[in-house]
């Protein structure tokens, strides 16, 4: 496994794979979310306007992108008034993507990239982490809460024509976030 990172830039091989990726993870069922892949670049690219750090699993020798995760400043995120106004730290780094292909699932590509998100939040002074996902997504939360994480908030919030319930997790860190080992 090997991680690469990306900020402000990302080359279009590595942007055509995430939004294929994205409109996997994202469109079909539990979330059901409208995206097209015009969508999904345009939403990928406000978060890139953001200050976002873009972090890639890449697998075998084809430089296959197997999953992602992106983190960004919560002053950085174009809808930070939504959690904010449900209880988020305007001052923590905020957790917006993680997303992996439906056949690589449960080899810790997830875990790989959250301890790598935090490394980042950590490098640029963050003490504080803050994340949203579906009510419905035990795994993440799971993953959320083995990582020090605790639910702030639970809210039903409309993203991409689904409307779901969310929770907002955020982590207090020692003076800068330090990322959980696993």
């Amino acid at each position: 496994m090997r991680i690469e990172s990306y900020r402000s830039e990302l080359p279009e091989i590595v942007l055509a794979q995430i939004v294929e990726i994205y409109l996997e993870c994202f469109t079909g069922p539990p979330r059901n979310e409208e995206w097209t892949e015009d969508g999904v670049r345009g939403h990928l690219l406000k978060l890139l306007a953001g200050d976002a750090d873009v972090f890639v699993v890449v697998e075998g020798n084809a430089a296959e992108i197997v999953s992602f995760g992106i983190g960004l400043p919560m002053v950085g995120y174009f809808n930070s008034e939504e959690l904010i106004g449900n209880g988020a730290d305007p001052e923590s780094y905020y957790f917006a993507e993680l997303g992996t292909r439906s056949s690589r699932r449960g080899q810790g590509y997830g875990a790989a990239l959250q301890t790598r998100r935090e490394q980042a939040a950590q490098e640029r002074g963050y003490k504080s982490l803050s994340v949203r996902v579906r009510a419905d997504n035990l795994v993440t939360i799971r993953l959320l809460e083995k990582q020090g994480f605790s639910r702030r908030a639970q809210y039903i919030a409309t993203l991409a024509g689904s409307q779901t319930e969310r929770v907002l997790m955020e982590k207090e860190c020692q003076d800068p976030c330090k990322p959980a080992q696993i």
